[in-house]
C-alpha cells in the first residue's frame, strides 16, 4: 500500500511539472496563422472540445496532487489562518441525562485538566530540553526519515557538484578548445563520474545528521552553490584571462566589493530564512536545486554535442567556438630529428620583442654569437595579435577580408591557403609544434587533411591523460571562475599550467608517445635526453615549426633554461633562457653538419602586447633573425643587421623559396626586399580586448621603423571579433 502511494505521488508530481511546463510553453509561443475549411470546422471544434475536457480532467487531478506534494515539501499549510467551527460533542450527566449547565457554568473542554497540565509543563521545560528542541527542530526536520534526508541532500549536493565541478570546467575547456590538449568530450567522462561520486559521498555524510543541524548543513551547501551560480552568470565581467600575465588585483576592488556583498546577502538570506522556517527553506532549496540541475544538464549536453559539429556561423552572427572530438593534437614525433639534406627550422619565441632583444644585446654583445650566418632584420613587423591569431596567420598568410565576418575568416583561413600542402608537395616532412594552431574551426575532414601533411599531428589519445592531475587542474579553473573575487587571486592559473597537469609526463617516454607541451625547460631537458638526430625518412627535407614560451609570462626559467619556479625569474632571464635553448639546437645542427644548408628563422608570434580596449599605444615588434642556406664561409660569418622593411607576410615566400617551390605565389622573400627601402608599407592586425573577450580586430599600416609608434596608422578597417 505504501509503495502504491509513493508511486501515485511520483506520477502526480511528474504530471504537475509537465502541465506547468506546458503552460509556460504556451505563454511564450509565437502566433501562427492558418486556414481551416469551414465545412469541417464544427467537427474540429467538437473533437478539440473532447480532447480539452479529457486533458483538463487529467491536468486537474495531476495539479491537485502535485500541489499537495509541493506544499508538503515546502511545509505550507493550506488550512493556516482559516476559521473552523469546533467539533460537536454530546455532553451527558452522570445520571445519563443530557447535561444542561446553568448560565454561570462553563462547558468542560475535551482535554480538561490534562491540557492545563501539559501547557504548564511546556512552560517549565529546562534549558537542556530547550537545547534539545533546538537541535531537533520542528516536527518535519526532526521526524524526517534517513531516506528522505538522503534524497534532499543528494539533490542539493548534485546542484553544487554540477555547478562547480562538471559544467564550469566543461565550459572552460570548450571555450579554450584551441589551446588545451584535450577537448570537452575527452574530459567529460572524468568530470561527470567524479562529480556525481562526490555528490553521493557528501550526501551520505550529510544525511547522517538529524534535526535542525541537517537543515543548516544542506542550506549552507545550497547557499554556496547558489553563490557560485550567480557569480558565474553576473559577476565575472572583466575577469582576467589565463594567459600567464601578472594581474593587478587591486584594480578590481569595486567588483570585489560588489561580489562580496552579493555573496554575503545570499548566505545571510538563505541561512536566515532557514532559521525561521527550517522545513520550508529546505524544501524550497531542494526544489530549486533540482530545477537548476536540469537546466545545467541541458547546458552540459550542448557542450558535448556541439564539438562534434563543424564550427559554423549561426543566424545571430556568433560563431561556434568548439573543437571536434579527436581533433589533431601536436605530438613530439620528429621534434628531435632533422633531415640529412635540406632543413627549414622556424623557432617562434612567444612575445619576444625587438626592443627587448636590443636591450639584451646592448648589455651582453656576445648573446648572439652562436647565430653565425644570420641576418637580424631590425625593421621587421608582425602580422596579427594575439597568439591564437598570429600563429595560424604565419602558417597560412591569410588575413580577414574587407566586409566579411571575422568568424568566416576563422573558419576559412586554413582552407584558403595551400602553403602546407605545397610544402608537403616539395617532399618535406612537416612538424608543427604549437598549442596555438587553432584547427578547431575546421571540420574533422579538413583538419585531417592538414594533419596528414605532418609527421606529428594525431587525434588526441586520452590514454596519456593524467586523470588525477586533470581533475584537480580543472577544479582549480572552475573555482577561479565561480568563487567571489576576494578568493580568486590564489586560484589564478594559466593555460600551459593546465596542459602540463593534464598529460602524464614521462621524461623517458618516446617522442612519438609524448604530447608536445609549451614548457621550455621541459623541452630543453628532452633535447638533452634525445639529442638531435637524422630522421629515417625518404623525404627530401624537413620543415620544423617550433613554438616556445620565450619571454612570455609567467616567468619560471633562468638564463640556462632551468625551471626555477614561478616568480623566481624575470623577463630578461627567461628571454636569455629561450635563446640558450636555440643556441644549443644550432650547435647540434653544426655537429650533424646540416647547419650550412639549412634555412633557420628565429622570430616571435608578436612582440609586447597587453589586453586593452584602447587603440594601440605602443609598438609590438617581433624579433626576426634569418639564416638562409649558404656556403660554409657565409654560415660561419658573424651575425649582421639589416634595416630592410620585412615582416611575417614575407615568411611564406622565404620558406617556399628555401624548399625549391614557387615563392612568387606567396610574395617576396626577405632577402629580395630592398634594404634601402625602409618605408615599405606593411599591414598589421591588432586586437582590442576587455580583459576577457576579444572585441575588435583593427587593421594598421606600418610605414618605416615599426619601433616608432608614429609610423603606425589605422586604416579604418575593423572586424567585430564576436561576429
Amino acid at each position: 500500500m505504501l509503495e502504491n502511494t509513493r508511486l501515485k505521488s511520483f506520477v502526480s508530481l511528474t504530471l504537475y511539472a509537465v502541465v506547468c511546463a506546458f503552460a509556460v510553453n504556451l505563454a511564450l509561443v509565437a502566433v501562427a496563422w492558418a486556414y481551416v475549411d469551414p465545412s469541417v470546422m464544427t467537427y474540429t471544434i467538437q473533437a478539440l472540445a473532447g480532447v480539452a475536457v479529457a486533458l483538463s480532467a487529467v491536468a486537474g487531478v495531476a495539479f491537485r496532487r502535485g500541489r499537495r506534494i509541493v506544499y508538503q515539501l515546502l511545509d505550507i499549510d493550506e488550512d493556516a489562518r482559516k476559521q473552523h467551527e469546533p467539533d460537536v460533542r454530546r455532553v451527558v450527566a452522570s445520571d445519563g441525562q443530557p447535561f444542561a449547565p446553568s448560565s454561570d457554568e462553563a462547558l468542560p473542554t475535551a482535554g480538561g485538566e490534562a491540557d492545563i497540565e501539559r501547557d504548564s509543563s511546556k512552560e517549565a521545560r529546562s534549558a537542556k530540553a530547550a537545547f534539545s528542541s533546538f537541535l531537533q527542530g520542528d516536527a518535519g526536520l526532526g521526524a524526517m526519515s534517513w531516506k528522505k534526508r538522503f534524497v534532499i541532500a543528494l539533490a542539493i549536493c548534485l546542484f553544487a557538484s554540477v555547478t562547480l565541478f562538471i559544467l564550469a570546467p566543461l565550459e572552460i575547456v570548450a571555450a579554450s578548445a584551441g589551446s588545451l590538449v584535450y577537448s570537452a568530450t575527452d574530459v567529460a567522462p572524468l568530470l561527470i563520474i567524479v562529480g556525481i561520486a562526490l555528490a553521493v559521498i557528501v550526501a551520505l555524510l550529510v544525511s547522517l545528521v538529524r534535526g535542525r543541524p541537517f537543515g543548516l548543513v544542506v542550506l549552507l551547501i545550497f547557499a554556496l552553490a547558489l553563490g557560485a551560480y550567480v557569480q558565474a552568470l553576473f559577476m565575472n565581467v572583466g575577469l582576467p584571462p589565463a594567459d600567464g600575465r601578472a594581474i593587478d588585483w587591486a584594480s578590481f576592488t569595486p567588483i570585489t566589493v560588489v561580489s562580496t556583498i552579493v555573496w554575503l546577502a545570499i548566505l545571510v538570506g538563505v541561512m536566515g530564512y532557514g532559521h525561521l522556517r527550517p522545513k520550508r527553506a529546505v524544501g524550497g532549496a531542494c526544489l530549486l536545486a533540482c530545477a537548476l540541475v536540469l537546466v545545467q544538464a541541458v547546458g552540459t549536453a550542448s557542450l558535448l554535442v556541439a564539438p562534434a559539429e563543424k564550427a559554423q556561423v549561426g543566424d545571430d552572427g556568433l560563431h561556434a567556438h568548439a573543437a571536434a572530438a579527436g581533433s589533431p593534437t601536436p605530438m613530439e614525433d620528429g621534434l628531435f630529428e632533422v633531415s640529412a639534406q635540406d632543413n627549414i627550422v622556424v623557432f617562434v619565441l612567444d612575445t619576444f620583442d625587438t626592443a627587448q632583444l636590443e636591450k639584451l644585446v646592448t648589455d651582453d654583445p656576445s648573446l648572439l654569437d652562436e647565430m653565425s650566418g644570420f641576418t637580424w632584420f631590425k625593421n621587421a613587423s608582425g602580422s596579427m595579435i594575439p597568439t591564437r591569431y598570429a600563429v595560424p596567420c604565419m602558417l597560412t598568410g591569410q588575413v580577414p577580408r574587407p566586409g566579411e565576418k571575422f568568424s568566416t575568416y576563422l573558419t576559412e583561413r586554413y582552407l584558403r591557403s595551400s602553403f602546407l600542402q605545397d610544402l608537403y608537395a616539395q617532399d618535406y616532412s612537416i612538424g608543427l609544434y604549437s598549442d596555438s594552431l587553432n584547427l578547431e574551426y575546421l571540420s574533422g575532414e579538413d583538419a585531417g587533411d592538414i594533419a596528414r601533411c605532418t609527421v606529428n599531428l594525431h587525434a588526441a589519445d586520452t590514454s596519456s591523460m593524467d586523470f588525477v592531475g586533470t581533475w584537480f587542474a580543472l577544479a582549480k579553473c572552475a573555482l577561479y571562475r565561480d568563487v567571489p573575487w576576494l578568493l580568486k587571486p590564489p586560484l589564478w592559473f594559466y593555460t600551459d599550467e593546465i596542459n602540463l597537469a593534464m598529460v602524464a609526463y614521462d621524461p623517458e617516454a618516446d617522442p612519438s608517445e609524448t604530447t608536445y607541451l609549451m614548457n621550455d625547460a621541459q623541452y630543453f631537458k628532452r633535447l638533452q635526453r634525445f639529442g638531435l638526430t637524422i630522421e629515417q625518412s625518404d623525404a627530401r627535407g624537413a620543415f620544423r615549426f617550433i613554438h616556445l614560451i620565450g619571454p612570455h609570462e609567467p616567468f619560471s626559467m633562468n638564463e640556462v633554461a632551468e625551471d626555477v619556479g614561478l616568480d623566481n625569474s624575470d623577463i630578461d632571464a627567461q628571454a636569455k633562457g629561450s635563446l640558450y635553448i636555440v643556441d644549443d639546437y644550432l650547435r647540434r645542427m653544426k655537429e650533424l653538419d646540416v647547419y650550412d644548408d639549412a634555412t633557420i628563422i628565429i622570430t616571435a608570434d608578436h612582440g609586447t602586447w597587453f589586453s586593452t580596449l584602447d587603440p594601440l599605444e605602443e609598438p609590438s615588434v617581433p624579433i626576426m633573425l634569418v639564416k638562409p642556406a649558404q656556403s660554409h664561409e657565409e654560415a660561419s660569418a658573424p651575425i649582421k643587421a639589416s634595416q630592410a622593411a620585412v615582416g611575417h607576410f614575407d615568411l611564406q615566400a622565404t620558406i617556399m623559396a628555401a624548399a625549391g617551390g614557387d615563392a612568387t605565389a606567396y610574395g617576396t622573400t626577405m632577402f629580395e626586399v630592398d634594404g634601402g627601402d625602409v618605408s615599405r608599407a606593411r599591414p598589421y592586425f591588432a586586437t582590442t580586448n576587455d580583459g576577457w573577450h576579444d572585441q575588435e580586430i583593427v587593421e594598421y599600416e606600418i610605414t618605416g621603423d615599426p619601433l616608432n609608434t608614429d609610423n603606425w596608422q589605422a586604416t579604418g578597417s575593423k572586424w567585430a571579433a564576436q561576429e
